[in-house]
């Protein structure tokens, strides 16, 4: 095998572990967002307001902004900065994209992504 057939098949194989990698991450990051919104310490009103939004999940609460949740009837700035408190000891937040995600996994498990992204 020459050195251009070893590139390829090298080349190729890191593809594949990158998106190994991926896979992995996302499955990480969805486990770390699967608690129920419903077992959050909200008050009724919050809850109730979350709950007929259909947001079942953290993974669901997180990717919105505050102004998703402000244009939201009954829900009001007192219920958004409950939100954000309860998120907060969570080490979560509002607004939340796959990057940020990946960064609170990555700090949970002690992993350096840059190694190998």
């Amino acid at each position: 095998m020459n050195d251009i057939e070893k590139y390829k098949r090298l080349q190729n194989l890191f593809d594949f572990v990158k998106e190994e990698i991926k896979l992995v991450e996302d499955k990480l990051v969805d486990r770390a967002l699967m608690k129920r919104v419903s077992d959050l310490e909200l008050s009724i009103r919050s809850m109730n307001t979350l709950l007929n939004l259909e947001l079942k999940y953290l993974k669901d609460l997180v990717v919105l902004s505050e102004g998703d949740l402000l244009r939201v009837p009954n829900f009001g700035r007192k219920s958004l900065n409950e939100v954000k408190e309860v998120l907060a000891e969570l080490n979560l937040k509002l607004n939340m994209n796959r990057e940020d995600l990946l960064n609170k996994v990555q700090v949970e498990l002690g992993v350096n992504r840059n190694n190998y992204v």
